[in-house]
């Protein structure tokens, strides 16, 4: 049996956040792409592109942190680069929560977990009265989606 791919693992966990959180908002990051060229690759990074950055970003405030970064590996035989290794400590360390996951099974666990803590804002709790702001709020509606934007 062939073995499964850390590309369909992931899809996998895309599909996952799509069906039982379609109100999450996620994204993917392509740095595991196959470049054609040592030239597009250097394209890439002057706009940005940096190595280990996680595969998944969950761009949603829970338990306190600033979204959750996930590292997806195929379930056997996925090793974490040391690039990773330094992304992942540097996502902890601007109060992410990053993980890396073996499959989609763990993957889908690490999510579950995530998203069942207390939303919060600003590192609070949404349950709770944020401390005092001293920035201009301002509501806007685009289409049907409804956006609050905080300037200060």
């Amino acid at each position: 049996m062939p073995a499964v791919t850390e590309h369909g693992e992931q899809k996998a966990v895309c599909d996952y956040l799509n069906t039982s959180y379609p109100h999450v908002l996620f994204f993917s990051v392509p740095n595991g792409a196959s470049l054609s060229s040592p030239r597009q690759m250097s394209k890439l990074k002057s706009e940005g592109l940096l190595p280990g950055v996680c595969d998944l970003i969950i761009f949603e405030h829970h338990g306190g942190y600033a979204g959750m970064f996930l590292e997806m590996k195929r379930l056997i035989g996925g090793v974490v680069s040391e690039n990773q290794a330094w992304f992942l400590a540097e996502v902890e360390r601007r109060h992410g929560y990053g993980v890396v996951a073996a499959g989609f099974e763990e993957a889908r666990d690490f999510v579950d977990e995530y998203l069942s803590w207390p939303k919060t804002v600003f590192g609070v709790s949404t349950n709770e009265t944020p401390l005092p702001f001293e920035g201009n709020i301002v509501s806007v509606d685009v289409g049907n989606k409804h956006t609050t934007l905080i300037t200060g």
